[in-house]
């Protein structure tokens, strides 16, 4: 990763203007109330296809996160909003993405099947550190799950 960085660093070093990361302010950070009427259904929603999805192999946060866009913008009841800064559009695929990477862990740990390729890793990581997961992970290892 580093190596990526090495570009951007020689490129700025002959450069006389002060770059600015932010080409404006940022307003609010916490939604507000109407925000949150606005978007509770679809947190919901984004929740429980995130979940669903997120213990099936192969998909996981990306496939989650894409399938609740299209599941908020044919329930919605004016879609053209998408794209332009919707809630809703934003608060589902977010909490399905959430959903998803915390779902994934259940058949790694309880098959030993990563779900994606960042199960994978995860994997690999508690291997090396000597536990094996599957079936018998939680005999095994109780404090894994029960501390």
């Amino acid at each position: 990763m580093g190596m990526f960085g090495f570009g951007e660093i020689i490129s700025n070093l002959g450069l006389k203007e002060k770059r600015e990361v932010f080409t404006s302010r940022v307003g609010r950070l916490m939604p507000t109330r109407s925000d949150l009427k606005a978007s509770w259904k679809a947190v919901l929603r984004g929740t429980a296809l995130g979940s669903a999805l997120g213990i099936l192999p192969g998909g996981g946060a990306v496939v989650s996160s894409f399938a609740s866009y299209a599941l908020e913008k044919r329930v919605s009841k004016d879609p053209s909003r998408f794209g332009k800064g919707a809630i809703e559009g934003v608060a589902g695929p977010e909490s399905a993405n959430n959903a998803a990477a915390q779902t994934s862990f259940i058949p790694m740990l309880t098959l030993g099947i990563p779900a994606n390729a960042v199960m994978a890793l995860m994997l690999g990581a508690l291997m090396i550190q000597g536990i094996a997961p599957g079936p018998r992970v939680m005999a095994e290892r109780p404090e894994l799950f029960w501390v």
